[in-house]
């Protein structure tokens, strides 16, 4: 035990509120959180069960925790730039978007999105090679993952540009001072402040670059519900909030004219009717997006189009369940399991897809090598059976994707369910160009293996998993 923890356990050796002395647990604990971190420092506090500490400790050995996290994730990120060949000129990447072909090592390796390996790659290149002191903050545990990764974020626009070492160091230096008691939301609006004043001209251009970026998305959510996020430029956000707004505010009015109708004109039971109903604003807003974009489809219906419906969709249950013979939850492509009674309501409104199949073994007819291009039959069912792209971890949706034959047709493949799959333009590339190895298995799961030869196997997604 070194000077300086032995001068803290004499001032740690009675609980202030109760006058009663601290356990040893509870004075390593203190001992721990308010020295550097160390890798030994892992092992004490998980043998610490936190639980038998008193209150205050626990607290501690939470934050002591936290701290070894971030401590951890010091040598997480020089890993991970490791791994990515850090400090190495490599070829020229051939895939769009792409920081290295890497990027999917990373993503198979940790089992993250590739989007997500995208993002850990270039945060750990950028604070490995210009951030010194916020990986200084990192190993000391002064700043979490979060901060450290918004710091490297807010400042590569600067970086790109070759800025000033001494302005970068100043900037860097204010930004993990901020974030050592500030939120990692909090710090991202001091630095974007920051950089915005420091840059003009490159806010602008940074500004320009953003609206390229613009999307609309969708994110299913539990119990019959989902997301949708929206990015957009402030001032087109600012609009489409007011109208939603405004909206709002005019079916709340006829809500409440609604209630007050039903009260005879009498206030007290108006007011106590209006304290019951648990109809917030955040209802009214989200029920006004669906009814703008409701009127939208209705009013702009090509009429040359036969039999045009505003909603296309595509269900997948029973037939038990269909003619209400069994509740079994279906599945909504492309977003996942529904009710059985509200999957009935919906089917009877919906254009339905229908593929032909053997009738002995359930499988949609084998076109073979008669023809390269997939009738669409065969597309609609290899988009209905992947549902996203083939490659591990990658969502992006079947509909945007290549159907590629895994033993390319110039090699004898088939243009069959068995041999095709989707696979998005860069993992397409990816399979053709990039190292990476595709071999298919006839109920549509398949097996990758990397350039280091490790292998990865993704099952076929289950079209009605609650079934």
């Amino acid at each position: 035990m070194n000077q300086i923890e032995l001068h803290q356990e004499s001032e740690v050796g009675i609980d202030a509120e109760n006058l009663e002395p601290l356990t040893p647990d509870e004075i390593r604990v203190h001992q721990i959180l308010n020295s550097d971190p160390r890798p030994e420092h892992f092992a004490e506090m998980i043998n610490i069960d936190p639980a038998k500490l008193r209150k205050k400790s626990r607290f501690e050995h939470l934050d002591g925790m936290n701290k070894l996290l971030n401590y951890f994730n010091y040598f997480r990120t020089i890993s991970v730039a490791a791994a990515v060949g850090h400090g190495e000129e490599g070829p020229v990447d051939i895939f769009d978007g792409a920081p290295q072909a890497e990027r999917e090592d990373v993503s198979s390796t940790l089992n993250l999105s590739p989007m997500s390996a995208h993002r850990l790659i270039e945060d750990a290149k950028t604070i490995t090679t210009h951030l010194p002191e916020t990986l200084e903050a990192l190993k000391y545990g002064e700043i979490s993952q979060a901060h450290a990764s918004i710091i490297a974020q807010q400042l590569a626009p600067l970086i790109e540009k070759g800025a000033d070492p001494i302005i970068l160091a100043e900037l860097e230096s204010k930004a993990v001072t901020f974030a050592e008691s500030h939120t990692p939301a909090e710090a991202k609006r001091q630095l974007i402040n920051r950089v915005a004043a420091l840059d003009e001209r490159g806010f602008e251009d940074r500004v320009e670059d953003a609206k390229k970026q613009r999307y609309v998305r969708l994110k299913p959510e539990e119990n019959g519900m989902a997301s949708i996020y929206a990015l957009l430029p402030a001032e087109d956000a600012k609009l489409v909030m007011e109208v939603i707004n405004d909206c709002a505010k005019t079916a709340q009015d006829r809500h409440l004219e609604n209630l007050r109708a039903t009260t005879n004109n009498s206030e007290e039971d108006f007011q106590l009717l209006k304290k019951l109903d648990e109809t917030s604003i955040d209802t009214f807003r989200a029920d006004a997006l669906s009814e703008i974009a409701t009127k939208y489809l209705t009013n702009n219906v090509n009429p040359n189009l036969k039999d045009r419906k505003p909603v296309l969709l595509q269900l997948t249950m029973d037939m038990a369940t269909l003619i209400g013979l069994d509740e079994k939850p279906a599945q909504l492509v492309g977003y996942g399991p529904l009710p059985a009674s509200l999957a009935r309501i919906l089917a009877a409104d919906a254009k339905w897809q229908k593929f032909i199949v053997d009738p002995l073994t359930g499988n949609l007819i084998n076109y073979g090598r008669k023809v390269y291009e997939p009738p669409q039959a065969l597309k609609d069912f290899i988009i209905a059976r992947d549902q996203t792209c083939r490659f591990i971890g990658c969502a992006q949706p079947a509909r945007r994707c290549d159907l590629d034959h895994a033993v390319p047709w110039e090699e004898g493949g088939e243009t069959s369910p068995e041999n095709m799959g989707a696979l998005c333009r860069r993992h397409h590339q990816l399979k053709t160009h990039g190292g990476w190895k595709l071999t298919s298995h006839p109920d549509g799961s398949c097996t990758w293996v990397s350039p280091r030869g490790k292998e990865f196997f993704v099952p076929v997604k289950p079209m009605n998993p609650a079934a």
